[in-house]
């Protein structure tokens, strides 16, 4: 038997693969496999130390360079694991938080430094959410305007009001000239 203190991976026995999926992250239940090459397993583990999944960092501390672990995995699970756009919207959150105010500062002075509520609006649609958007059957992009006239705030407040659109409703509560909201040309009409 086994002392707590010790890790599976130290077990004196023959090292045999785990039947389940080490990463399972979806609901496939397809055959189990491992990886191949070296290579293919400095990925996987490259993914888990962005995404600080426990098990494989745990079975990489005592794996050895050049040496492929025995674990086992499902084709989709590694696929969304070791997806690039995945990892890279990772670590630019995780830069945004380190870049912002260092954990051990003052929170009373953080407070006071960055204001909680910004005074004008992102530059995004305040109807679509989005910063990008192509006409229908078009190749070309919606010009993204910035509320300058009363008379665009009126007929959004108006549309608004018909709609009974709350969302809207509520951005159009704050002077949407004074807060440079975005919207896209054509849905000023609604």
């Amino acid at each position: 038997m086994m002392a707590d203190t010790e890790h599976p991976c130290t077990d004196p026995t023959p090292k045999r693969p785990r039947l389940e999926c080490i990463i399972h992250c979806s609901d496939d239940n397809e055959n189990l496999i491992s990886p191949q090459t070296v290579d293919s397993w400095k990925t996987l583990l490259r993914a888990a130390q962005i995404r600080r999944h426990e098990p494989i960092l745990e079975l990489a501390e005592y794996t050895l360079e050049g040496e492929i672990p025995a674990l086992n995995y499902h084709r989709k699970c590694r696929s969304i694991f070791t997806m690039k756009k995945g990892l890279n919207g990772i670590l630019a959150q995780k830069e945004k938080t380190t870049n912002g105010c260092p954990e051990d500062s003052n929170p009373a002075r953080a407070g006071r430094a960055i204001p909680t509520t910004s005074r004008t609006y992102e530059a995004e649609c305040i109807f679509c959410q989005k910063t990008n958007k192509y006409a229908k059957r078009q190749k070309t992009r919606e010009v993204l305007v910035k509320c300058r006239e009363l008379r665009a705030y009126a007929k959004i407040r108006n549309a608004a009001t018909k709609k009974l659109d709350s969302r809207i409703l509520g951005i159009v509560s704050r002077a949407i000239v004074a807060a440079e909201a975005h919207y896209h040309s054509p849905q000023v009409l609604l």
